[in-house]
């Protein structure tokens, strides 16, 4: 978790240094959550608990379908 939001901050950090573009607090939480999601998926299987905290079904949604 330490290293995956670091990871969201460090990204922010450049994005605001070298592209002038700046992210709102929300839509910098909003990425580190579907990160968070992102690396479930790819088989990160201890960040389950923080996903179902977050209410976030553990498969993708695809037309109102989850699949998991």
């Amino acid at each position: 978790m330490v290293i995956l939001i670091c990871w969201i901050l460090w990204k922010e950090r450049k994005n605001r240094t070298f592209d002038r573009s700046i992210a709102t607090i929300q839509e910098v939480i909003v990425r580190v959550v579907d990160e968070i999601i992102v690396w479930f998926l790819a088989g990160f299987s201890k960040l389950e608990p923080v996903v179902q905290a977050l209410g976030r079904s553990p498969g993708r949604l695809i037309s109102n379908h989850v699949i998991t």
